[in-house]
């Protein structure tokens, strides 16, 4: 089934999902919203539907940035690793591998004040993914692997004695320069120092393939996702 988001970046306003352009909205939003004839049992729904909200195209993960009732969602591109962070909950912080799981937890607990069993095989049902962010609250440079051929890591030259460079890194360079797939972008920014200036404040974010989609079918991956690994 074609997926209609996350929009494209330039597109920072806040979106509703149900609005996505080319599906009629009930449609998307039956699939992100907890609809009475979709209960597995796991996850008992909320009394009523409730709007999953895009804040950011881009957030601090990489990905989009999602508000939901009183929580707010991170996630990294493509979406297969997702933050709960709502004070108060007892899976704040937690990520786990989808947005619906993120929101049906948070109904759970908002409205039944109760948790889905999380442990075992009844806890990967549940989609939880342990230790996907890292001590310093950054992700693990693993979680980018399953996309590592659509995005890349851009690595900024800041601060007051920046000289402005910028510099691509794929995430098998990136895992490879790090030694583990355990690192997170944290690490990974204290470990770079800038190549023209030496400079060692640098930042990075998250980069997606922006091109159309014939284009990255007819052209292949672009070498960004291949920038710092050996010919």
């Amino acid at each position: 089934m074609q997926r209609y988001w996350p929009p494209p970046l330039d597109s920072c306003a806040a979106t509703t999902i149900g609005e996505a352009p080319g599906m009629p909205p009930a449609k998307v939003a039956k699939r992100l919203t907890n609809e009475p004839n979709e209960q597995n049992g796991m996850f008992p729904h909320s009394p009523r539907p409730q709007r999953l909200i895009q804040m950011l195209a881009q957030g601090p993960w990489g990905g989009p940035s999602y508000s939901y009732r009183n929580a707010r969602v991170e996630c990294v591109p493509g979406e297969h690793v997702c933050g709960l962070f709502l004070p108060g909950h007892p899976l704040h912080g937690r990520t786990f591998g989808w947005v619906a799981t993120v929101t049906s937890l948070v109904d759970l607990w908002t409205d039944a004040d109760r948790l889905p069993p999380l442990h075992g095989s009844e806890g990967n049902a549940a989609g939880m993914i342990d230790d996907a962010i890292g001590p310093d609250g950054r992700v693990r440079l693993r979680c980018y692997l399953t996309m590592a051929g659509s995005l890349w890591f851009a690595a900024d030259c800041q601060g007051r004695n920046s000289c402005g460079h910028s510099a691509p890194i794929s995430v098998l360079a990136a895992i490879r320069l790090m030694g583990s797939g355990e690192a997170t972008v944290g690490e990974l920014e204290r470990h770079l120092r800038c190549d023209r200036c030496a400079n060692r404040q640098i930042g990075v974010t998250v980069q997606p393939d922006t091109r159309p989609h014939e284009m990255r079918k007819r052209d292949g991956p672009a070498w960004e996702t291949r920038a710092g690994l050996a010919d």
